[in-house]
């Protein structure tokens, strides 16, 4: 009996022993690890996975930045379980959406060090962002910073509670209609339009309905008007969305920055370019990492013409969020614009590094090496642009086959060039430019005649082009067709003078024995080379 009676001794020894190595393992391998005592949570946390970009080095403000960014990301882990034990033990409701909360905390009142580690106190609260004015938390907070070796990490936070309120509470405080009826409808609503981002919905009219609804239940909801905001400036109505952004700003919200850099954006549709920079240099001056506010700018200031001023932008918006290929592409357009086509090639590429599947990269260089006489280097990527690009726009593709038609004929794959030209025909019969990509490499493999037919057909479709009637000419010319050779000649420089036409008519003139007046046109000819 002795015996069999020291057995549970023994076995509650080992699981005392496994419980506590089952802590320490916790502890150091599986962070955030927590201990809740009375209203008091204490987390350990080891900062492996956080984003440490932008980092403050002083304890004090390393603090507060990991409180805003930590903790929040903590609170708002939706995968982890241990996220939402902690969620239960500092009582945020079940009903509210992890994406509409924030945190946001005061200067720390106390901060005391001893050897490599500081105490920072500092209080806080946690909101939603659709009611900021309510408090869901308050709390304060003392975390433990650690200085080892030069680097800043936090090891210990302990979080008070100070006063919280249930998800019951919370919806009430937000919804108060005095109907039951009227609540049961527009608590539905809302938790639709909260919880399934209805105004992303492809119904935008309901997606519009549901948000007058939910604004008529918390008209102070920075969030849901920001969100009209976007639906109005879609559907072009640019003043309503404009008001909804100035609502949004000025309404305590996350959102503040974003809604005056989405209100520029509405100015600069609207002309208003001076009243677009205000903001635009107010939502900087809010937060100078708002890379989006630098990349609005810089497009405003390239709309304008300040190629500088939007070059310095778009470089900082990309320093900000190097992922952002769209960026890229813009400052390779200014690059362009200011014939800096080495410094385009290079963002072009970066573009392509980032979105291989995206054709519009590929495009854009092949564009850019076609400007700069590499027609051999554009051609794959030409090929890459038609071969990745989504059907939804595959109707477009015929000026695609006309950029790579031109390149064949430059690098001299005349076959392919026809081929190309007669796809653009194919796509769109009603526009000149199949007809004048099929002449130009049919006149330089012998095809005279059939060269002259495409010319006559392009022009009978647009018979304002002086470039053709220049090229027919030159054609007729060359065929000993000199009289509709000057006619060609007389109608392009009645369209446009130049200096090449004024000498192509002369030289037509001389063949047809009228020295003088082929004497007048190279005086002519001169003059023009020397006023452009």
């Amino acid at each position: 009996m002795t015996k069999y009676a020291s057995l549970p001794s023994k076995f509650g020894k080992l699981n005392y022993g496994l419980i506590s190595l089952a802590l320490v393992l916790g502890f150091f391998f599986l962070p955030p690890f927590y201990v809740l005592a009375s209203n008091e949570l204490v987390l350990a946390w080891h900062e492996h996975k956080l984003n440490r970009d932008h980092v403050p080095d002083t304890a004090k403000e390393f603090a507060t930045w990991w409180m805003q960014k930590g903790f929040y990301e903590i609170i708002t882990n939706r995968n982890s379980n241990r996220s939402e034990l902690i969620r239960k033990a500092l009582g945020v409701g079940s009903s509210c959406d992890l994406k509409y909360l924030d945190v946001k905390v005061s200067d720390p009142d106390r901060v005391r060090s001893f050897g490599d580690q500081t105490y920072v106190h500092m209080y806080g609260r946690l909101f939603d962002m659709c009611s900021p004015n309510l408090n869901l938390i308050r709390f304060k907070a003392e975390l433990m910073v650690d200085n080892k070796k030069g680097k800043l990490s936090v090891s210990l936070v302990k979080i008070r509670t100070l006063d919280s309120l249930s998800s019951k509470q919370f919806f009430e405080s937000v919804v108060k209609p005095t109907s039951t009826k009227f609540l049961e409808r527009n608590k539905r609503i809302l938790k639709q339009l909260r919880y399934n981002n209805a105004w992303n919905d492809i119904d935008r009219k309901r997606a519009l309905e549901e948000l007058d609804r939910a604004l008529l239940i918390n008209s102070k909801c920075a969030y849901l008007c920001y969100s009209r905001a976007y639906h109005m400036f879609d559907e072009g109505k640019f003043e309503e969305a404009l008001k909804e952004y100035e609502i949004s700003a000025k309404l305590e919200s996350k959102n503040t920055t974003d809604a005056l850099v989405n209100g520029a954006g509405v100015k600069g549709s609207l002309g208003d370019y001076e009243g677009a920079l205000r903001d635009l240099d107010l939502a900087i001056k809010i937060n100078p990492d708002n890379y989006f506010a630098y990349g609005i700018r810089a497009y405003e200031n390239n709309s304008h013409g300040k190629y500088e001023e939007a070059l310095r932008d778009y470089s900082i918006a990309i320093e900000l969020d190097p992922g952002q290929y769209d960026y890229y592409c813009n400052r390779a357009m200014v690059y362009e614009k200011l014939e800096k086509n080495s410094f385009a090639l290079v963002d072009y590429t970066q573009m392509i590094s980032l979105e291989p599947k995206n054709y519009k990269g590929y495009y854009y260089r092949g564009l850019l090496l076609m400007n700069m006489k590499l027609y051999a280097e554009a051609l794959p990527d030409l090929d890459l642009t038609l071969k990745l690009r989504p059907e939804s726009e595959k109707m477009d593709d015929f000026w695609i086959y006309h950029q790579r038609s031109i390149a064949n004929s430059q690098a001299q794959h005349l076959s392919e060039s026809i081929s190309d030209a007669t796809k653009v025909i194919e796509l769109k019969p009603e526009l000149p430019y199949g007809y004048w990509d099929r002449a130009f490499p049919r006149m330089k493999i012998g095809y005279e005649r059939e060269a002259l037919l495409d010319f006559a057909k392009g022009i009978s479709l647009q018979p304002d082009n002086a470039h053709a009637y220049f090229a027919m000419g030159r054609l007729q010319r060359s065929a000993g067709e000199y009289s509709e050779a000057l006619i060609s000649f007389n109608k392009a420089i009645e369209l446009e003078k130049s200096s090449e036409a004024f000498s192509e008519r002369a030289a037509v003139k001389r063949l047809l024995n009228d020295d003088y007046g082929a004497r007048q046109d190279l005086v002519e000819a001169e003059r023009w080379r020397l006023h452009s």
